[in-house]
């Protein structure tokens, strides 16, 4: 099936580049256990994996 390959690897941190750059102000919204409501956006939600990404190379 020539043609339906992807040119790019998937992973997680392409999805979040994609995410970030596509839909940077759509929002991610989630329930804490507590029953509060946390959100933040997708630009938001890939800067803070590149920080954790940071603490976790050094």
């Amino acid at each position: 099936m020539h043609g339906l390959m992807m040119d790019t690897q998937l992973s997680i941190s392409s999805i979040l580049r994609h995410a970030e750059k596509v839909h940077k102000h759509c929002e991610i919204v989630s329930r804490k256990p507590e029953g509060g409501i946390f959100r933040y956006t997708y630009a938001d939600a890939g800067r803070r994996a590149r920080q954790a990404a940071n603490v976790l190379a050094q």
